[in-house]
């Protein structure tokens, strides 16, 4: 009986020390995966200097709340014209030229120039059901090319949770940017 007592414990005390070892695996794979996706939401917000917000307000035909989404999971969408040519410093163009109210802002000892775009949509009966049941938003600019006429392009994407909308819903995006000062 002392033997198999023995045993037992040695057994006890094994799987007791390999399921803390496997914790502690666990734990330090969960803290690099969380620095790997810190990284990448770096580099997602991070567009040419700029850091970008976007909230999303979903409001029903009576001006009632439906919904508040926000996002930093912004992509920044390479512009190219029809040829294949990268139009460059478009965010820069986009931020000095087409935002207009601009402040000054501090966060965490960094000063930076602060501007916003709000677009507002209604639903109506012709809107697909992929823009419906939407979670992705697009940042458009159109404007006049040289040597190419009137284009339109995608500048940034952001992921937000999923909407459910109904017809006559207003959907209010706001894109923030802010842009470091050296």
């Amino acid at each position: 009986m002392k033997n198999l007592s023995k045993i037992l414990l040695s057994v006890i005390i094994t799987l007791i020390t390999i399921s803390s070892v496997q914790a502690a695996i666990a734990e330090d794979l969960s803290d690099q995966a969380s620095k790997k996706l810190e990284l990448l939401r770096a580099k997602l917000v991070d567009a040419d200097g700029y850091k970008l917000h976007l909230q999303v307000v979903v409001r029903d035909s009576q001006g009632q709340l439906v919904a508040v989404m926000e996002s930093v999971d912004i992509w920044k969408i390479p512009a190219r014209l029809p040829d294949g040519a990268e139009v460059p410093y478009i965010t820069d163009v986009l931020f000095d030229q087409l935002l207009d109210e601009k402040e000054i802002i501090t966060l965490g000892n960094k000063k930076y120039e602060k501007a916003q775009f709000i677009d507002i949509w209604n639903l109506d009966k012709t809107t697909t059901w992929e823009i419906q049941r939407s979670s992705q938003h697009s940042l458009n600019f159109c404007g006049d090319f040289e040597g190419y006429g009137r284009q339109c392009m995608t500048i940034f994407q952001a992921l937000t949770a999923q909407m459910n909308l109904a017809e006559d819903d207003a959907v209010t995006s706001q894109w923030t940017f802010l842009r470091a000062i050296n």
